[in-house]
């Protein structure tokens, strides 16, 4: 099922102004109050000075969730580049696969299986702030403890996969299958990160293994390794789609943690500047600033609970 895609920004902008619009009728029909019993400090007014302190805590909170949101986007974006690298290596070797009879020479083919496989592994053990990114849990571990072409798979492993799709990643897998998750809100918390036995790596990897063995004379190996390739792509591609929307996702929790930081700021920034002025102002004043940014913060959990419904 896929959840409809739905402008947060337009809807949250929404309910802001709706709630600044009704509090603004409400202050125009109430009757001014005298400047008397004036305050020099919210110390002196219990209520304004919880009121701030709200304010300030949503600051710190928002604060903190942009820097795990900002963490968590580094990492994303290394899968998303790996991902794209090994689209490109399914395209090579896909090209390769259908020369055919212009491989003259064997050696050249199965030598340049092996360069793609070593190309494989430096995408499969990439890293980002020291912490690899396709060992499931085990961020310290590498997913592949030595290249995939210093790995002599058998023909009978990779055709046993290839028609059978026998579990391959047994046999150069070194991570688990826990998929990692990050908490970037109160309520919202996003999984993410893709493990080295995913299904489209063990496809790329055991077609491009094959090169060693693959004999044009045998129409049906060349037939199966084309056919694995195109289902190779077509599962990378829904993996990054996959990815990407969790992406998009991450950069719209992150957008809305930046307007509740900004508006944050400006309400101290208002309220420290009102000191001094009439006691009905002064509440009115607090009130207005912790109500807008409280409608912000509800207005995002319920956006970002809604986003969570779909399945991508």
């Amino acid at each position: 099922m896929t959840a409809s895609r739905v402008s947060t920004s337009y809807v949250y902008d929404r309910s802001i102004n709706n709630l600044q619009k009704t509090y603004s009728n409400f202050a125009r029909k109430e009757m001014k109050l005298s400047e008397t019993n004036k305050f020099d400090s919210f110390t002196e007014l219990g209520f304004d000075s919880r009121s701030l302190f709200k304010i300030n805590q949503s600051f710190k909170d928002a604060e903190k969730y942009l820097k795990n949101c900002d963490l968590l986007s580094i990492r994303m974006e290394s899968i998303d580049n790996s991902i794209s690298y090994l689209l490109d290596i399914t395209d090579e070797a896909y090209r390769a696969a259908s020369l055919n009879e212009s491989w003259r020479d064997y050696d050249a083919l199965h030598q340049f299986g092996k360069q793609l496989s070593t190309k494989i592994s430096n995408a499969l053990n990439a890293q980002a702030n020291g912490m690899y990114l396709f060992s499931g849990t085990q961020l310290d571990h590498k997913p592949l403890d030595r290249p995939l072409s210093e790995i002599n798979f058998s023909r009978e492993v990779l055709n046993n996969y290839i028609h059978s799709n026998e579990d391959f990643s047994k046999y150069y897998y070194q991570g688990d299958e826990n998929i990692l998750n990050a908490n970037v809100s109160e309520s919202v918390t996003i999984d993410y990160g893709i493990c080295g036995n995913n299904e489209a790596f063990q496809e790329l990897i055991a077609s491009v293994g094959f090169f060693q063995y693959l004999d044009y004379s045998i129409p049906d190996d060349l037939k199966s390794i084309l056919n694995l390739l195109q289902k190779t792509s077509t599962d990378l591609i829904n993996l990054q789609k996959n990815h990407q929307y969790k992406m998009a996702f991450l950069a719209n929790i992150k957008e809305e943690h930046e307007t509740i930081k900004l508006h944050a700021m400006d309400s101290m920034e208002k309220l420290e500047s009102r000191k001094g002025l009439a006691m009905y102002e002064l509440l009115s004043e607090s009130n207005k600033e912790q109500m807008i940014l409280s409608a912000a913060q509800n207005s995002f959990s319920k956006i970002s609970n809604l986003k969570t419904l779909g399945d991508h």
